[in-house]
């Protein structure tokens, strides 16, 4: 199990046993050797971060590490409805600091959330949108 920091504070641990077939084939074994790991909101805020993974025990940082990066704070919306009917509600939304990603949009009546579903259908027009 290795280490995920942002400079010398540990964020999280994660077990390194994932498929990775490429990393297989390298070490003529089964592959399990990868691992992901969701940064936490902290990391979220704006300022540049060093994150750093290392190998189990504390061991130095694996190759490719540390990795500066700096993610915008919260999200940035975007989204239009197109139209509003009887019989359903249509439109898009975005989230600019997360593109290709699916969000959660909710439908409420004044204070009652009436429904709720991710958009995840592709529109062409609002991926050409500036």
């Amino acid at each position: 199990m290795g280490g995920i920091y942002d400079g010398t504070t540990l964020l999280g641990s994660v077990w390194a046993n994932l498929l990775r077939s490429d990393v297989g084939a390298l070490l003529h074994d089964s592959g399990v050797h990868g691992f992901t790991f969701s940064l936490p909101s902290s990391v979220r805020d704006g300022n540049p971060h060093s994150i750093h993974v290392v190998y189990a025990n504390g061991a130095p940082d694996l190759p490719g590490s540390p990795k500066s990066l700096t993610c915008a704070s919260g999200a940035s919306y975007a989204g239009y409805v197109d139209t509003a009917s009887c019989t359903g509600v249509s439109g898009w939304v975005a989230d600019r600091n997360r593109p290709n990603t699916p969000i959660t949009v909710s439908l409420w009546d004044g204070s009652a959330q009436i429904a709720s579903t991710t958009a995840p259908s592709p529109r062409s027009d609002v991926g050409r949108a500036q």
